[in-house]
């Protein structure tokens, strides 16, 4: 399988542990993927880089490597130094740029206890040091907003919840309103105008209309479209969205979030065929053509999905040309 005129691929976007990279090394080749981000085997706490970040081995040759820092232990004496050298360490071992997930913000505390905001000044170290080695940082804050949202009949991913209870951060004593974390990512991107932020997720579920004023004043922000589709595609933000791509196709990298680790898998393991040809199918289709499209993860919701029909040079960009530019590939 590959895009329309055989053009490169790049899946910034896949969380992949080394037990599966001798799958993904085949399912790359199959399916027209010349290079994945692995930005993180999803362990928690996340593993050494020597037990996961093999950038030598075989079956890595198609990947580069994010790394995932350990937050835990925010407020002890000398928490900043070790994390910066943590971070050269893994950055000689062969990562390529920062990968920060959701619990920051959400529910990382400190060691007071006290929940670390997304903009917290004591993590000034992590971002400057990835603007000091020119690599990226992959962030991703809050979640779909319906996952803050009462868990009632009006909630249109209800399904997704039920299946995954433990998504749901609706609760306002244990989980902040998704919007102060989104003004707190804000605030992050503002403050640290030399470090390259990609707010995964196309922009970590900011409202679209919100995310093109963001990346129209800021221009260290990208964002990727991982796990997306379900959203992009709706015909009632069809405007909003392909305002997004009009004006910005220099700064959205094309994603699919697919995992395959001992800690979880997307899609399932038993779906489709062992490579899963038709997950990255339906992906690369949705950016290309104008047609229906079934979403390629269809727990998201049932709603119907449109493709965006993007012309040939925006596809360029966003299937390979923004990302290898961010990666500094040759």
């Amino acid at each position: 399988m590959r895009t329309a005129d055989d053009r490169p691929l790049i899946d910034f976007h896949a969380h992949v542990d080394r037990d599966w990279l001798p799958w993904f090394r085949d399912f790359a080749e199959a399916n027209g993927v010349d290079i994945a981000v692995n930005l993180w085997d999803m362990s928690t706490p996340p593993r050494p880089v020597d037990r996961w970040l093999d950038p030598a081995s075989p079956e890595a040759a198609r990947m580069r490597f994010f790394y995932k820092p350990d937050l835990a232990g925010i407020g002890s004496e000398d928490f900043a130094e070790r994390g910066v050298a943590a971070f050269r360490r893994a950055v000689r071992a062969g990562a390529c740029g920062l990968k920060v997930w959701k619990n920051l913000g959400l529910w990382l505390r400190d060691t007071d206890g006290e929940l670390v905001r997304v903009c917290d000044d004591r993590l000034g170290w992590l971002w400057r040091t990835a603007a000091a080695l020119g690599l990226p940082v992959a962030i991703h804050v809050g979640d779909a907003p319906a996952f803050f949202q009462p868990l009632d009949d009006r909630n249109e991913r209800r399904h997704e919840l039920e299946i995954h209870p433990e998504y749901w951060y609706g609760d306002r004593s244990r989980y902040p309103a998704l919007e102060s974390i989104h003004d707190d990512l804000v605030r992050l991107i503002e403050g640290h105008p030399e470090t390259r932020f990609v707010a995964v997720h196309f922009g970590s579920f900011l409202e679209f209309d919100r995310l093109h004023g963001l990346l129209t004043r800021y221009p260290n922000l990208s964002v990727d479209t991982a796990a997306r589709i379900a959203d992009l595609g709706r015909e009632r933000d069809r405007d909003a969205v392909l305002r997004i791509f009009r004006d910005h196709e220099d700064r959205i990298l094309f994603g699919t979030d697919i995992i395959r680790s001992a800690a979880e898998s997307m899609p399932e393991v038993s779906t489709g065929d062992p490579l899963l040809e038709n997950y990255l199918r339906l992906h690369v289709t949705f950016f290309e053509s104008t047609e229906p499209i079934p979403s390629p993860l269809p727990f998201q919701g049932s709603w119907p999905l449109r493709g965006l029909g993007l012309p040939a040079a925006a596809t360029e960009k966003l299937f390979y040309r923004n990302a290898a530019r961010l990666l500094r590939l040759n």
